[in-house]
């Protein structure tokens, strides 16, 4: 199954159900390959993340190894924080706005708080 933005236009309720589906579909043997991004929903349904750059794969592996702080930084050109969602175990990827990033500077923090650059 090939799906490109399956959720793009949809609610939240039916982006889930729509995911639901696909991974149901998946546990059942059928072999998917999803166009995402919204990066949050990548990391809650997709095993494997292949991250393109400028049409090129610039990673790829399982959603932990790839979805990284230097991974994404890197590719998108933006400070992002990388965390995990306490619920479902899944990483979450907020953008940093510039007000944010501007007191990360300030502070002399990393990206996680504690002065250090997240993996």
């Amino acid at each position: 199954m090939l799906l490109d933005e399956a959720g793009s236009f949809l609610d939240v309720r039916h982006q889930v159900e729509v995911y639901e589906l696909v991974r149901g579909l998946a546990a059942q043997g059928v072999a998917v390959l999803a166009v995402l991004h919204d990066l949050n929903l990548a990391a809650e349904y997709c095993d494997r993340i292949a991250l393109l750059q400028a049409g090129r794969v610039a990673a790829f592996g399982p959603t932990a190894e790839v979805f990284t702080y230097r991974n994404l930084t890197r590719v998108f050109e933006t400070e992002v924080y990388v965390d995990q969602n306490h619920l479902t175990g899944s990483l979450l990827v907020t953008p940093l706005s510039g007000r944010a990033r501007k007191a990360l500077a300030q502070s002399g923090a990393g990206p996680n708080g504690d002065g250090a650059e997240s993996s």
